[in-house]
């Protein structure tokens, strides 16, 4: 073999060694490119999954905050309706028992031939004591005790 020959051959394998070092640099760069591609499909994925699922989430609540609003409003519906109601009740007995009194006026002033009635209250003092007072606040109260009462108290 000559030395042309060997520096032939030589550099014929030195061109093989470098191409075999690209093509590893190659398949490197591409398991790491197919690595970070199926990354992001993973994460992709993942991230719609999650989207879904909070969408679900978010429609399922907007439907317990519909139902919670349409309870709440029915709820106020009935409580208006039942304090109109006892309103109206109110208003219905006050009418009834003026009727009432009226009727019984109207039945004592026939019954007494147009003169107030004995029963009927009246403010002041009583009509047989003028001079009597109106009230018994100004006379001293009995005075209450709870107990043994003293000798010298009685």
């Amino acid at each position: 073999m000559t030395n042309e020959e060997f520096e032939r051959i030589k550099a014929a394998e030195k061109e093989k060694l470098r191409a075999q070092r690209r093509l590893r640099a190659l398949q490197t760069n591409a398991r790491a490119s197919h690595r970070v591609q199926q990354a992001l499909a993973q994460m992709t994925t993942r991230a719609a999954g999650l989207l879904r699922e909070s969408a679900a989430l978010t429609e399922r609540l907007a439907e317990q905050i519909a139902r919670g609003e349409a309870r709440l409003e029915v709820a106020l519906d009935a409580a208006s309706d039942a304090a109109a109601d006892a309103h109206h009740e109110k208003e219905q007995r006050r009418a009834r028992a003026e009727a009432l009194v009226r009727q019984f006026k109207a039945q004592q002033m026939a019954h007494s031939g147009g003169a107030p009635s004995s029963t009927e209250k009246t403010m002041g003092p009583p009509a047989d004591r003028p001079d009597a007072p109106a009230s018994t606040a100004d006379e001293p109260s009995v005075q209450k005790t709870i107990g043994r009462i003293d000798a010298s108290d009685a």
